[in-house]
């Protein structure tokens, strides 16, 4: 993608000296820091980043899903790092650029179906993540948060609409935000409602996956659910007893999976596995192998 990132004197330096080989991607959990040593159009970037950082995002419970990243004003939690050689002034170094924005999963399929609200721009791209960083600094920020884009520097250019996005590459419809009903207040506050639409969007896009996967027999499913809400009564009353039900059936589970995963991973077309398991052709690998205890590399 040959968009640009954001814009502005401490930005464009950085991205003047920097090359494109990507050397490793990881999770990184922590806190962000912003080097002490800055020039002044430089601490203009990294104030409004530690501005935004102090003000949190408002994450609303979820049901059934895993939020990650965007936690609050004290941290991030599962925020995409990666690490990048750059080349200044003859010399390499390798700087950490750390991508954050709000994500989910569905407890089924898991990051094979991690959504978040994206980006659109007026022209129907859309935009990469908000670099904030310094040349001082080897740890830089990049964040794809739909609350940055407001069109105003050193922030993402403007969003026009918000439309919920999944890591199998299904896009919602785009919802159009109105800039002459939003004004000057926070589009983390103006923007939420269609922020919610796109999460309703992602919600009904995991429902569809989930019913094209292969059907359970009645009595399997129906003796799941029944685990399910009894573990829950059995936490009333013995939250001990609870925790030791469930890792029985945790080791119910792996007793009782080992061979068909194995099975199906031997005998069954990939193609076939994966649209049965709701995810995509690796995953699909993965999960058989990982239920059957198996490696993938021999």
């Amino acid at each position: 993608m040959s968009h640009r990132r954001g814009s502005g004197p401490g930005t464009e330096a950085a991205l003047a000296h920097e090359s494109s080989q990507r050397i490793l991607i990881a999770i990184s959990n922590g806190t962000n820091a912003v080097a002490a040593k800055q020039s002044s159009a430089e601490a203009v970037a990294s104030g409004a980043l530690a501005r935004f950082l102090e003000g949190g995002v408002r994450v609303r419970a979820r049901s059934g899903r895993r939020l990650s990243g965007f936690w609050g004003g004290g941290g991030w939690e599962g925020a995409l790092s990666e690490h990048r050689i750059c080349s200044a002034g003859g010399e390499q170094r390798v700087e950490e650029v750390v991508v954050e924005r709000e994500t989910w999963t569905d407890p089924e399929f898991g990051s094979e179906h991690e959504g978040w609200v994206g980006v659109l721009l007026e022209d129907g791209t859309v935009p990469p993540p908000v670099f904030f960083g310094s040349e001082s600094s080897a740890r830089h920020s990049e964040v794809a948060q739909w609350s940055v884009y407001i069109g105003r520097y050193p922030y993402g250019p403007r969003a026009a609409a918000l439309r919920g996005a999944c890591a199998c590459g299904w896009t919602g419809p785009a919802h159009v935000l109105d800039w002459d009903q939003i004004g000057d207040r926070e589009l983390q506050l103006a923007g939420a409602n269609a922020a919610d639409n796109c999460v309703v969007d992602w919600d009904a896009h995991t429902e569809e996956v989930r019913l094209a996967t292969i059907a359970l027999p009645t009595v399997v499913s129906d003796l799941l659910g029944r685990l399910t809400d009894e573990i829950e009564k059995l936490t009333r009353s013995s939250p001990l007893a609870a925790a030791r039900a469930a890792h029985l059936m945790q080791v119910a589970a792996k007793q009782a999976g080992r061979w068909p995963a194995q099975k199906a991973l031997n005998d069954a077309d990939r193609h076939d596995a994966a649209v049965a398991l709701g995810v995509s052709e690796n995953g699909a690998r993965s999960l058989l192998a990982h239920l059957g205890d198996v490696s993938l590399y021999g």
